[in-house]
């Protein structure tokens, strides 16, 4: 599916809300949900519709896919971005938890932990800087303007 066509097929979609109909029209066998046009929604045009709802956003899914960069496939959390939403959504629900927990609590003294990983993080963003900088320079860069290479050369896999 292009994305043109995704597009098309999202720009189609009524944005007036269904109305219910009165339990009158329930017994009398006219029931269901009423669109703005007065036609009755029976289940099958929900699950239709649910579907192709579904479809859309599966397509749509397998549309970004085929936007990725090659070179990264089969790369950790990068292959899909399904891990990094449930990552984010954890991470989230974690922030959200902690303070609710560490109420009534006194904090952690986690001193001993975090002055190694601070040292860590300092000379691990000082590797990737060297790294970084010696290969844009051995491949001419332009740090003002420079366009995408997809190319599998080692000095653009350690850029």
């Amino acid at each position: 599916m292009s994305a043109i066509a995704w597009r098309e097929g999202w720009r189609q979609i009524r944005l007036v809300p269904p109305t219910f109909s009165s339990l009158e029209d329930t017994k009398r066998g006219k029931g269901g949900v009423k669109e703005g046009a007065g036609e009755t929604v029976t289940m099958e045009t929900i699950l239709n519709s649910t579907h192709n709802m579904f479809s859309e956003v599966y397509g749509f899914y397998l549309y970004t896919l085929s936007l990725s960069d090659y070179r990264t496939r089969g790369w950790p959390l990068v292959d899909s971005p399904v891990p990094t939403i449930l990552y984010t959504t954890v991470y989230l629900f974690i922030v959200w938890l902690g303070p609710r927990l560490m109420k009534d609590r006194p904090p952690f003294r986690l001193t001993w932990a975090l002055v190694p990983y601070n040292l860590a993080m300092a000379f691990l963003n000082f590797y990737i800087a060297s790294e970084l900088m010696s290969a844009s320079t051995k491949l001419k860069y332009s740090y003002v303007c420079q366009p995408i290479r997809r190319l599998s050369h080692p000095d653009e896999m350690r850029v």
